[in-house]
This record gives C-alpha cells, structure tokens and sequence, in this order.
C-alpha cells in the first residue's frame, strides 16, 4: 500500500518562487483551492513520509527550484483556473470540477457504489479507469473547494484509494504519460525613455517576440525524468523584428536528470539549471533581479537536492563551473529554507548564495554572496509579497561593494483573475552596486484572459543615483504572454 500512496497527490497548491517566468505569488493566491491542482475531495495520502501534497514548486513545475515546464498538475490548474472568462470551443480551456460532494467519488455515492455494484469486474474497470468527473461552471463560489469545505479521505486499501481518484485527475495523466511538452511565449511593446546629468535623453520603443521557451521531458522509468529547456530572447530596445528573436538571443534554459517523488518528497537532480534564490519573478527590470546579477540569461551548472513534505522546506544547490569558459564560472552552494502554511495562503522563506568563480583572462576570482528573506501571503482578494535581499561581490584588490534591496508586491483581485498590481523598491547602493541609491515604483494592471493568455499593461520609474550622477529611466510595456 504505500507504494501506491507514494504516487498519489503532487500537490495541492500552485508554485513557490521560481526562476525567470515563474508567477511566485500564485503559490498563495490558490493556497485554499484544493481543486486548483487535483481534482477536488480525491483521495490524498497523509501519511508524512509518502505526502505529497504540498505548497512546493514542484506541485506545478517539474523543476523542483521552480519555474520553466508545467508538469500535468500545472497545466491542470492553467486550464481550469488560472482563466477571467471561459470559452466553450477553445481547445486550451476545459470546464472546472464541480465541488467533492457532487463527484462520483464522494463517500456517500462511493458507499452506494460498492453496495450496489456486485460484478468485480466493474470495479476493477472503475478503479483502473476511474469514475467521470463531473464539470461546473465557472460560475460556482471558489469557496466551495477550500480546505475547510473540500472532504480529505484517506483509505488503507489499494482499490478503494484508486476509486476516489477520477479520470482526467493528474496522477492518472501522470501515471499514464511518459512525455511531456510545454511553450512560454511573450509578446512585448515596451517604450522606455533615458535620463541623466551627463547624457541626453534617449527615447527607445519596440515591438517583439521578447521572450519564447520550448520544453520537453521524457520519463522513461518511474522517479527519473529527462528535461530539456530551450529559449529565444530579445531586447524591445534594440531589435523590432521575428528574426533577430529567434536567431540572435537563442540559448539553453535547462537540461537536466531528475529523480523525483522520493520519500519525504524529496527530490535529487544534476545538469543545467537555476536554482532557487528568494523571490525571482519574471520582471528582470526589478532592483532586485538587476542588483543580484541574476538575470533572464544566466543559467548554471551543478546538482540539487531538497525536500517538501509539509510545511517545512528546504532545498540545496551544489554549482560547479561550465567547461565552457563563456558559461557561468560560478563554484559554491544556494540553500533556502523555510515554511509554507497552505490555509493561509502564507509562507516564509531564508535564501543564501555563496559562490566564487575565477576570470581566466584576469586570473582573478570573484565573489558572490547573497542573503535574502522573502515572505507572502493572501486575505481575501489581496495578495502580499515582499523580499529584502543583502548583496555582496568581492574581488580581491579590485572592488568589494555591497547593498540592500527591498521589495513589495502588492495585488489585489479586481475581478475573477484580472489584477490590479503594484510594486515598490529601495536599494542602498546603485543597481550595479555602487556608491549611491536607486528606488523604483511600479503600478500596472494584468489579466489572465482566458487559460493560457495573459495580458498586462505596467509602468514603471526608476531613479538612481551612481557615483554623484544622478538618472532617472521610465518604462511603459504591454505584453501578451502565452502559456500552454
């Protein structure tokens, strides 16, 4: 029995902070919605060392650090929740479950099943294919799948654990599929004008495919999946055609081996990749991501393992440096630790890097340390994040500078998924860490339209202050962002 209860239930709840174009504050935005990842009421295991249902990236991704390829309960909750407006022909939509207690697998309908079905091999069908599930509309109260409503029944035998899971549910599609593909694809206009005491102003637009990535896994036996990531970048300032997109900004995003669903939900896995660190989104232009020196283009080599079982976390990341001397040099550790506390939509996380990587056209080695203290939670239409990370890089003889970023994002929920959004950062130093000081606020309005389109419209204005030169650059971008 617990061989079949290690596989049940990857999750109850969307990502946790990830890479670029993750959607960390999601994580606490459906953390109450049971039947944003799973169908609702199914069976789950409770049982720590075989749980698997838990506020972790991999509850969405396969990447345990988060962000990049959907896995099939990721693509579960885009197709039926992450959507304002549902359309009955279009292929990336499918209607959401209706609540437990109008589900086949219910305990009563259940109970009534097994009395009255006498041929065994009726239930041997059942439980190998499972019940229908039963669709609502969109109009149904979320509140209807929340913890405190949503039935979580637990059974110690094998046919009756597979009878409360329905057909579509994710484990089966998981159990069932040995591959998997994913595109993340973003149309972006972007107008940003340039000032300062010694330069012009400068006034730059541009309108294209800024960012695409195509991924794909392969899982030839269980626990063990093979991912490939690829993508193609762009900059709205200096390119405004397809070719350049798809030509001139072409690299790896990941290409790893995974083994995962281990006891503890625990995770091991070796090759490309980043790793997690604090409250990486997918706004590169923050203080946060600029000053960390993390950006859209970094990728690293090494190994990580973690676990999530429950509420507590964490995770650790051995990199080592490329052999390709124009890759990342970067030798040392990330580990993050913390706790996620699902009925509130709330977790809380402590993130340090520490890594030294060598120039060999100077010969010299830089450091690299980072700590930072990310949190989030959601009350109601309102969702929280906030972050303070510390940054230091060192080089021997050459600079050592250090600085302090703090961040807020708030949302509030104007209307199904549509957002109303903004965000505030403080740095102590320049955003190339310098002496001096930057701030930057942002406010803007984004809407996930329909399952698998998100439309955003933000403005953002950053000033700083570098070595006694004051500047000050503003950004307005539209974007469609694709997702399937």
């Amino acid at each position: 029995m617990s061989n079949i209860l290690i596989s049940l239930a990857t999750g109850c709840v969307l990502l946790l902070s990830t890479p670029v174009f993750a959607e960390p504050w999601l994580a606490s935005r459906f953390a109450d919605n049971c039947a944003s990842c799973h169908a609702p009421g199914r069976v789950n295991d409770t049982n720590f060392k075989t749980k698997r249902c838990s506020f972790s990236c991999k509850s969405c991704h396969t990447n345990p650090n988060g962000g990049g390829l959907r896995n099939f309960y990721g693509k579960w909750m885009e197709e039926r929740w992450l959507r304002s407006t549902f359309i009955e022909d279009y292929k990336l939509n499918k209607p959401r479950p209706a609540p437990a207690a109008q589900q086949a697998y219910g305990e009563q309908t259940l109970k009534s099943f097994l009395a009255n079905v006498k041929d065994p091999k009726e239930i041997s069908r059942v439980e190998r294919e499972g019940f229908k599930l039963v669709e609502a509309s969109d109009a149904t109260p979320e509140h209807n799948y929340d913890h405190h409503v949503t039935p979580r029944p637990s059974v110690d035998e094998k046919a009756e654990a597979y009878l409360r899971i329905p057909q579509d549910d994710p484990l089966r599609v998981t159990q069932s599929s040995y591959f998997n593909a994913g595109v993340d694809f973003r149309w972006f206009y972007l107008d940003s004008k340039a000032s300062s005491d010694k330069t012009a102003s400068t006034d730059q637009k541009g309108m294209v495919p800024m960012a695409t990535e195509v991924g794909a896994s392969v899982t030839p036996f269980k626990h063990t999946t093979v991912v490939w990531e690829s993508r193609f970048l762009a900059d709205p300032r200096k390119a405004s055609v397809w070719d350049d997109a798809y030509t001139s900004g072409a690299g790896v995003r990941s290409a790893y081996v995974l083994v995962d669903d281990l006891p503890y939900n625990s995770y091991a896995m070796y090759g490309i990749f980043v790793p997690m660190f604090g409250n990486q989104e997918a706004d590169h232009t923050s203080l946060a991501a600029l000053a960390s020196g993390i950006t859209e283009h970094s990728v690293y080599k090494g190994g990580s393992i973690g676990t999530s079982g429950n509420a507590p976390f964490f995770n650790v990341s051995i990199l080592e440096p490329f052999e390709d001397r124009d890759m990342s040099q970067d030798r040392g550790f990330v580990f993050n630790v913390g706790a996620r506390f699902i009925p509130w939509g709330a977790y809380i996380m402590l993130s340090w890097w520490d890594t030294k990587a060598k120039d060999y056209d100077t010969l010299v080695i830089q450091s690299h340390r980072m700590q930072a203290l990310t949190g989030g939670f959601t009350k109601g239409r309102f969702t929280f994040v906030a972050q303070v990370n510390d940054m230091l890089i060192d080089v021997p003889n050459v600079r050592r500078d250090s600085g302090t970023v703090i961040q807020i994002e708030p949302r509030f929920r104007i209307w199904k998924e549509t957002y109303l959004k903004g965000s505030a950062e403080y740095l102590n130093t320049s955003p190339t860490l310098r002496l001096g000081s930057a701030k930057q606020y942002g406010v803007g309005v984004g809407s996930f339209v329909m399952s698998g389109l998100e439309l955003e419209i933000m403005y953002k204005d950053l000033q700083s202050t570098e070595l006694g030169v004051d500047s000050r650059e503003t950004n307005m971008w539209a974007q469609a962002h694709m997702f399937f």
